[in-house]
Parts: C-alpha cells; structure tokens; sequence
C-alpha cells in the first residue's frame, strides 16, 4: 500500500477543515474555561508582568497587556506571507496543538490553506507553571508539521527546521514564516508597545 495518497487524502480534509474555520474570537471552547470563568470574561485583555525573555529591551517591571487574537492579526498583517492565511476556530486551534484544559487560557492561531507551513500562533499559557508545557506544546505542532510536509512538500521544511518562537511572561509566540527577522521583529515591537 502506498501512503502518499493516503497522506494526500488526510492532509486534504485537514486544509478543507481549516478553510472552513470562520474568523472571530479566538476563545476556548465554554467547557475548557478555568472554574468558574464565564466566556464573557474571557474576552478582557490578559496583564502579565514582561519578564524580558524573548524581548530584548523589555522592562521587568512593565505591565504586558496581550489580546491574542489582536497580536496575531497584527502579525499576519505585519508580515508577508505566500499563502493566503485565515483565523482557526479555537477547538481546532487547540487540537492541533494538543493543548489541554487548564494548560491555557486564551489563544489564536491564524494558519495557511495548507498549501505552506505558514502560521502564527499567540498562546496565553494559563499560569506561571504551565508555560513550559505550551512551549512543549508548540514544539510538539512543529514537529507534527515536519513530519508532515516532509513528503508532501519537502521546501516548507526550510521555515520549519528555525520557526520564530517568542517567549514573554506567561506568552508564547510562534511564527513560521519566510523571514524570521522581520517575524522576530514584529513580535517584539509588539511586546513593547504592549508593554507601555
């Protein structure tokens, strides 16, 4: 049996799935809110103390005020990229980084068609302890997305073998993209205007 047409076939209805995600708040699905949070508190901007890492002239003592979905669009905005990009639903969002309940509590991720391995992903981990497991997290999405387009299309692989993965207070940003300066870039200017 041969896998690439099975693989094929897969990658096919994960892009269907994807195309079909409508753009909007990027909010975790009502059953994975903390105990007793209700959606509309979700959607208050997130403050965290800069902690510096990941942000080059972030000071400590700055307060960090980060709405995901806003960060992500600002960067998709910011920087160019080959294919066309789109919101993705949180459930979805969430499955394809295997994020669990309590590990965070507020994210978005704007992803290709799948044509690329384009994506950027703004994940507020959901306290200081969990951060280490978001970031195991995006790494574990990186990898799933070498291993997928190493057969599928073996040049994306040049943007995932040094994807842009950004880490302040309790933030982690991860951009694949063309240009890791310009993505690196982007990402700090917006910790530090987030920051004042």
């Amino acid at each position: 049996m041969q896998l690439k047409p099975v693989y094929a076939a897969l990658l096919s209805c994960a892009v269907a799935a994807l195309s079909f995600a409508a753009c909007g708040s990027q909010q975790l699905p009502e059953e994975q809110l903390p105990e007793g949070q209700t959606p509309g508190q979700q959607t208050e901007t997130q403050q965290e103390s800069l902690s510096g890492e990941g942000a080059s002239d972030g000071d400590a003592s700055a307060v960090l005020s980060i709405d995901c979905a806003d960060m992500a669009e600002a960067l998709r905005s910011q920087l160019g990229f080959q294919d066309e990009m789109s919101a993705v639903e949180p459930a979805v969002f969430y499955a394809l980084y295997a994020l669990e309940e309590g590990t965070a509590d507020s994210g978005a991720m704007i992803a290709s068609t799948g044509a690329t391995a384009e994506e950027i992903a703004v994940i507020h981990a959901a306290s200081a302890e969990t951060v280490s497991v978001v970031e195991d997290a995006v790494a574990g999405r990186i990898q799933s997305q070498r291993d997928g387009f190493e057969d599928y299309m073996p040049a994306e692989l040049d943007k995932l073998s040094q994807p842009v993965i950004v880490t302040s207070g309790q933030y982690v940003v991860c951009v694949v993209s063309d240009d890791n300066d310009a993505a690196k870039s982007a990402i700090e200017t917006y910790l530090l205007q987030s920051a004042q």
